[in-house]
């Protein structure tokens, strides 16, 4: 089965208990996951939620750099968990973090993104390499 990047950003998707449902579900549905931390606000949850074993906070890097990171490593389907205040502000990250990668040379057809924003529940496909992986999840 394919190996997912799954980015997780900030405390509230990891407190709220989102990340760690999302990681069963998709183990469960028969995916390898790589787990990282995009940015460092989020570090003090996965510690306190017994996550350091699933999720990488090895790096202080930002989301951006964690995307670069697993297109680097051949990980080009990559799923970010967020829970924004606003359905606006969790919108406004995504595409920042796709923006900052494309402006630095990463290529839109060289990855799947996908958001999945928990302040809403909403699925937000920006980026769709691979439609038949995106099927399984959806």
């Amino acid at each position: 089965m394919k190996t997912l990047g799954l980015l997780i950003h900030g405390p509230e998707v990891i407190d709220e208990g989102e990340a760690e449902e999302a990681i069963e579900r998709l183990k469960g549905s028969g995916f390898e996951l790589e787990a990282a931390l995009g940015g460092i606000t989020g570090k003090t949850a996965v510690i306190d939620a017994g996550l350091r074993h699933v999720i990488d906070i090895s790096k202080d890097s930002k989301p951006s750099e964690v995307v670069y990171d697993f297109v680097n490593c051949r990980l080009d389907f990559i799923l970010l968990l967020n829970h924004a205040k606003t359905e606006e502000s969790g919108l406004m990250l995504g595409e920042g973090i796709l923006r900052y990668f494309i402006d630095r040379g990463g290529a839109k057809g060289s990855l799947s993104f996908v958001q999945l924003e928990y302040s809403n529940r909403i699925i937000i496909p920006w980026f769709l390499k691979q439609r038949d992986i995106y099927r399984q999840l959806t």
